[in-house]
């Protein structure tokens, strides 16, 4: 018997100590916080959904954790919105990326094993850094300066040998690969 959903809609402000779900498919964590979303700093996890197939749908007006930290996640699968100020996100292990956009402000998404990034959108500055491969076919980055940094392995594609991506007018990118860098821009 599959397990149900989890979905959190909040008025307001929300301090999260650790919110867990084995949830598989589309919204097997969903969290809508209108106000700032913080982390209550008891926790070395904050979010966790990371079953095969698990999407995380996060939609915040804020994001409250600043620093080299930043929200502490164990996810499969992301689709996040941060509506203003700074997107920073610490994953733990592997992560496919929907798409994660910070209309306002800047991303930094970390990931402590492969990053697979479909889209990714700020409005000033994009950094993804993997401490393994970042592997994407078909990879839409949007930003004054988009950072692509694979500590630990490659930039390739996902299927094939080179990472696509599209990438906004004007852009600074920066690509780092410890192994390899297989990149194309496709337009």
């Amino acid at each position: 018997m599959p397990l149900p959903n989890f979905d959190v809609d909040i008025t307001g402000n929300m301090r999260v100590a650790s919110v867990a779900t084995t949830a598989t498919g589309a919204d097997a964590l969903r969290l809508t916080v209108s106000g700032t979303l913080s982390d209550a700093g008891n926790a070395e996890t904050d979010l966790m959904a990371n079953a095969d197939g698990a999407v995380t749908t996060l939609r915040v007006g804020a994001l409250a954790p600043m620093g080299p930290n930043g929200l502490a996640v164990a996810l499969d699968t992301l689709d996040a919105v941060v509506g203003n100020g700074d997107m920073r996100i610490r994953e733990t292990d592997d992560l496919n990326v929907a798409s994660v956009a910070t209309p306002n402000g800047n991303m930094d998404l970390f990931t402590g094993g492969r990053m697979v990034p479909s889209e990714a959108t700020g409005t000033q500055s994009v950094v993804l850094l993997a401490l393994g491969d970042i592997a994407a076919d078909a990879g839409l980055f949007s930003g004054d300066t988009i950072s692509l940094f694979s500590l630990g392995g490659s930039l390739t594609g996902e299927t094939g040998q080179f990472m696509l991506m599209d990438t906004s007018d004007g852009a600074d990118v920066r690509l780092v690969g410890q192994n390899d860098i297989f990149c194309r821009e496709t337009r």
